[in-house]
């Protein structure tokens, strides 16, 4: 991937955001969108977890058995199915391998082999890949980020497995392989501290959006306090980090950046990872083994419940 498109940093003000007030509005609604519109499958994916843990009986149940002087009995097939799953796709994983279009290409698809293969050890990217293999099977989703960040000898190849309660993406999608949504990224929450020393150009609007109450949002999945842009006790803000698909000054359609927190834009430009055109490009790769007839995801979790 190609890091060389720079980021542009906020530099506080409305002047410098992508049209303003209106598209950090745009932005916001596009982000709830998903919230508003997956909430069946949210809830699905607790309880999916939920089932493949071992907690297949609600409090409710327990207690009502527990009353009856019967003894709480299951037989945690799920995990046993979803373990098994995860096997076989460890036992024909295969090493990746560049193929050479004739003779005189060996010699660069050795070298191509060579680098992806150094890529995945120093990724660790076996682990990875059967992480992802189990978020799909119970979650019906799993992520992850293909990117780059900064090191001793300039940049590095990173892969970074996705916290699924994290990702979101376009609700109107649903291609297995996402190749239909028009936007997905990332959202956590992140000490106002750190963001303010990360962004100290965005140091007022920060306080003052935590002073403020509005920007309600809330996820299913989420263990904080996720009703809000800002956590008012633990002085925390949530941070989305957004990639969107929009139409190029030369036309076609790439890749947007962006970050922002509740009315304050932090970073914005086209991606700076490009495609095998030279396109900016999105980072997240994701996959769902199904997709029912509502657009909803899910694993094995449900067939089997």
């Amino acid at each position: 991937m190609d890091t060389n498109t720079a980021v542009t940093v906020y530099q506080g003000g409305e002047a410098s955001q992508p049209n303003g007030s209106d598209e950090i509005a745009r932005k916001r609604r596009l982000f709830r969108a998903f919230e508003s519109n997956k909430g069946r499958e949210q809830d699905e994916m607790r309880v999916a977890r939920r089932y493949y843990s071992g907690r297949q009986w609600t409090d409710a149940e327990i207690q009502k058995l527990e009353r009856r002087k019967q003894p709480v009995i299951w037989d945690n097939r799920i995990a046993r199915k979803v373990d098994f799953l995860v096997g076989v796709e460890q036992r024909m994983r295969r090493d990746p391998k560049a193929y050479a279009r004739g003779p005189s290409d060996q010699p660069s698809a050795d070298v191509a082999t060579a680098s992806v293969r150094f890529v995945c050890d120093i990724n660790r990217w076996e682990q990875m890949a059967s992480n992802g293999a189990h978020d799909g099977m119970v979650s019906g989703v799993g992520v992850v980020w293909v990117g780059a960040e900064n090191g001793i000898k300039g940049a590095d190849v990173k892969l970074k497995l996705g916290q699924v309660d994290r990702f979101f993406y376009d609700p109107r999608s649903t291609m297995p392989d996402f190749s239909d949504a028009r936007y997905m990224g990332m959202h956590l929450w992140l000490d106002i501290e750190d963001v303010k020393a990360e962004y100290p150009q965005a140091a007022s609007e920060l306080d003052d959006m935590a002073d403020r109450t509005g920007g309600l949002s809330k996820l299913r999945l989420e263990e904080d306090r996720a009703e809000q842009w800002a956590d008012f006790e633990r002085q925390r803000v949530r941070i989305v980090e957004m990639y969107e698909r929009k139409p190029t000054p030369s036309g076609g359609y790439a890749w947007y950046f962006c970050k922002f927190t509740g009315s304050v834009m932090l970073e914005h430009s086209w991606s700076p990872y490009k495609d095998e055109n030279g396109q900016p490009d999105c980072p997240y790769v994701a996959w769902s083994p199904y997709v029912d007839e509502r657009g909803d995801r899910y694993g094995v979790v449900r067939n089997m419940r």
